[in-house]
C-alpha cells in the first residue's frame, strides 16, 4: 500500500479544539508502521509526505507520553536515543524553514534542566553541522551525566554555552 493509504488508515478526525490540525494517529503501532514505510523518525511532530502536499500532524501531551512509554517499554529505546532523534528533528526543522532565507545563520537555543533542554543541546550540535552558529543559553543546569556529556560535546564543537 502507498504512504497515503497507510496514513489514512492510521489517522482519524478529532475535534479541532483537541488538535491544531484536526487529525491524530490512533495508537503508536499505526504511527510506527507509517514511520517504517516512509523512513521517518519518531518525534512529537510527525511529517507525512505525499507527492503533492506536506501535512504536519501533532500529538497532544498525553499521546506523546504514551508514545514515549511504548518506545521505552516495547521497543527498548533509551532516553539518549530519543533525545538524539528529537534534537536532530529540531535541527532539520529549523534548516527546512530558514536554511535558504537566512544570511546570518545565528541561532539562540534556550535549554532548561529537563529532557527538552537535552533536545536543545543535541539540536545545537547538529545545527553546527548544518553551518549555523548556535549560541546555547543554559541557565539552570543539571549534574546528570547525560546532560554534562551533551554540554561537553557542544563546547568541544566550539558552541558557546552560557
Amino acid at each position: 500500500p502507498s504512504t497515503d493509504i497507510a496514513y489514512q488508515k492510521a489517522s482519524k478526525p478529532v475535534n479541532k479544539k483537541q488538535s491544531r490540525t484536526g487529525m491524530l494517529f490512533r495508537n503508536f503501532r499505526q504511527l510506527f508502521t507509517v514511520f517504517k514505510k516512509i523512513s521517518l523518525t519518531p518525534s512529537v511532530a510527525v511529517q507525512v509526505r505525499s507527492l503533492s502536499t506536506i501535512r504536519m500532524k501533532y500529538l497532544n501531551q498525553q499521546e506523546a507520553i504514551n508514545v514515549d512509554e511504548e518506545l521505552f517499554n516495547e521497543y527498548k529505546f533509551s532516553v539518549d536515543q530519543l533525545m538524539e532523534l528529537a534534537g536532530l528533528s529540531c535541527a532539520h526543522a529549523i534548516n527546512d524553514c530558514y536554511g535558504a532565507t537566512v544570511e546570518k545563520r545565528k541561532v539562540l537555543v534556550c535549554c532548561g534542566p529537563g529532557n527538552n533542554g537535552g533536545d536543545g543541546l543535541v539540536a545545537a550540535r547538529h545545527l553546527v553541522l548544518m553551518n549555523y552558529e548556535p549560541y546555547v543559553y543554559y541557565p539552570k543546569r543539571t549534574e546528570k551525566v547525560l546532560f554534562v556529556n551533551l554540554q561537553h560535546q557542544c563546547e568541544s564543537m566550539g558552541i558557546a554555552v552560557r
